[in-house]
């Protein structure tokens, strides 16, 4: 059989590679990029507790959004090509959350080391290994919108792919201790939600609907959902507080919305309801914080109380079968 110059040339390598294989064991550099996410110890007391955080939970901690660097050479200019690895924290697999979410960093010491430590003692222990995040950024301020400057309002956390954002840095060191456990419930339960969306979708329907399905005609406006605005036509029909509706809280976007009755305190002329999340990260809180007693303790006496009930009870089944998870 005749031997075509390709199937030679083919040969010929295959056989190039065999031996070089053989003589040469050490292998040339990939060009992968380094572990990212990795963190060195330090002789700082923040950044050695940090270290500590990585090595006992795989989880590191940050209060800059800058990665790391690297050397990518020359390019087809004669430039130098450096790379910078940023943190991304509002990355989604659709797009970028940072259309309506934007951060500020700390340059702070002592509120840089404050949530560090509350990340550690009062976060970290409430986590299933499993919902880990990826990384921790702590921000001095942590700022959300809805695209429209009025509705702008400063958030607790933001529990994305690739990070956990922590805000309001500057303000743990103020806070009593009752105040950083309130504090680390409200990002706990944003994680806890966010797993709750993907494990317990079915359950989060049912936890929706007990409010969903209210509809009371000239108060919730262009909607027959009960997540939506409420408000009253005239100065003295004033509706019912958004308790009476199996809310926890209403909506933090629209708190220049709110006008509270000067003759009915805790009643309302206009006021916008909380969205699904923010309901259901409000009562993922609830739950994380109060025993169905001190529930009832707090809220038995107001008006939807049988509302707030059910949905608590919902949410206590989500996380009791989540906490069940290996």
């Amino acid at each position: 059989m005749k031997t075509t110059p390709y199937i030679t040339i083919l040969l010929a390598a295959l056989t190039w590679c065999g031996c070089s294989n053989d003589d040469d064991k050490t292998l040339p550099p990939s060009g992968n990029d380094p572990d990212w996410f990795a963190l060195e110890d330090s002789p700082d007391p923040t950044d050695h507790m940090r270290y500590e955080i990585y090595r006992d939970y795989d989880i590191s901690v940050y209060y800059t959004d800058l990665l790391g660097t690297r050397d990518r050479g020359i390019n087809g200019y004669g430039d130098q090509v450096v790379h910078s690895e940023m943190i991304d924290p509002f990355y989604t697999v659709t797009g970028n959350d940072a259309r309506t979410k934007s951060y500020t960093l700390s340059t702070v010491p002592a509120d840089i080391h404050n949530g560090v430590v509350l990340f550690r003692d009062k976060v970290l222990p409430d986590l299933k290994r499993w919902m880990y995040p990826r990384c921790v950024l702590l921000a001095r301020e942590l700022t959300f919108n809805t695209n429209q400057p009025a509705n702008i309002y400063e958030a607790s956390v933001y529990h994305g792919i690739r990070a956990t954002v922590i805000g309001r840095l500057d303000e743990i060191g103020a806070m009593s201790d009752t105040e950083r456990g309130a504090y680390a419930k409200e990002v706990l339960a944003a994680i806890w939600y966010s797993h709750a969306k993907t494990m317990f979708h079915g359950d989060l329907l049912a936890f929706f609907h007990v409010s969903d399905a209210i509809w009371i005609p000239g108060t919730i406006a262009g909607s027959n959902t009960a997540y939506f605005q409420l408000l009253s036509t005239t100065s003295t029909n004033y509706k019912p507080h958004w308790n009476a509706l199996g809310f926890l809280v209403s909506s933090p976007r629209m708190k220049s919305q709110l006008y509270e009755s000067t003759t009915a305190p805790g009643t309302y002329t206009m006021y916008y309801t909380p969205d699904q999340d923010e309901d259901a990260i409000s009562f993922f809180q609830a739950v994380l914080t109060f025993t169905e007693a001190e529930f009832a303790a707090k809220y038995g006496s107001v008006a939807g109380y049988g509302l707030l009930l059910d949905k608590y009870r919902k949410i206590s089944e989500i996380v009791a079968a989540m906490k069940a998870v290996v």
